[in-house]
């Protein structure tokens, strides 16, 4: 004997999401990977994201409805949040749609702009630091190294956070120096991604001029590898 299915079925085709898996934080303004595993229905997706437990709203609104390519890279935008999920659907009738399990939060961010990484800083000059932030970050603390990160000292405490620092550049010169931006909370922060030189420039008598870089200056900021504020 057999027997047959009394009517028709579809097996259907769906998503999975692959990442964020939960668990991190992503800043504000920073790129984020967001991936999930694509099939040939549907053909087209959306891609939402919920904030703390509130509604479902697409990730770029000018573009609610993109391809089913499995990946997107997305700009994070605010406002910060401690539980976010991100969930694909279809974007005809919404299923298939799968979302992460655990959440993610989005957190401020800091990003220092100048100097980044390259530069040669005349000490005694005028120079404007400068960095830009994602999110709420109201006041910031401002501090050098000249040791690449062993040891920072701090220029300018409690500021507005405006951007924008104006700075005479100190000696002692050095090659190895970097420039960091935080939260007096600590957390965001950032450094420069590269080290730039503060050099003293004197004229020789003949015509041209030299750079002197004296040894670094012994520094009371401690910075610890694994990040946050060590003051002393």
């Amino acid at each position: 004997p057999y027997d047959t299915s009394d009517a028709v079925f579809r097996i259907a085709e769906g998503v999975a999401m692959v990442e964020p898996k939960g668990g991190e934080s992503f800043g504000i303004g920073k790129p984020c990977y967001i991936k999930w595993t694509p099939s040939a229905r549907p053909k087209n997706v959306r891609v939402e994201i919920m904030r703390d437990g509130g509604p479902w709203k697409p990730l770029d609104p000018a573009n609610p409805v993109i391809a089913n390519t499995g990946h997107i890279w997305w700009n994070v935008t605010g406002p910060a949040a401690r539980q976010c999920y991100v969930r694909v659907s279809d974007a005809k009738d919404g299923a298939p749609s799968d979302q992460t399990k655990k959440p993610f939060a989005i957190v401020p961010s800091i990003t220092v702009t100048y100097p980044n990484g390259g530069e040669d800083l005349e000490a005694g000059a005028w120079v404007n630091l400068t960095w830009w932030t994602g999110g709420d970050v109201p006041k910031v603390n401002v501090d050098i190294t000249r040791d690449d990160g062993q040891t920072w000292k701090r220029i300018a405490g409690n500021i507005v956070n405006d951007g924008d620092h104006r700075w005479q550049v100190t000696s002692p010169g050095s090659g190895n120096c970097l420039i960091r931006v935080g939260d007096t909370d600590r957390d965001p922060w950032d450094a420069s991604d590269g080290k730039f030189a503060i050099v003293r420039i004197r004229p020789t008598g003949t015509g041209q001029m030299e750079t002197d870089l004296p040894p670094e200056d012994a520094n009371p900021l401690a910075w610890p590898q694994t990040g946050g504020w060590d003051m002393p």
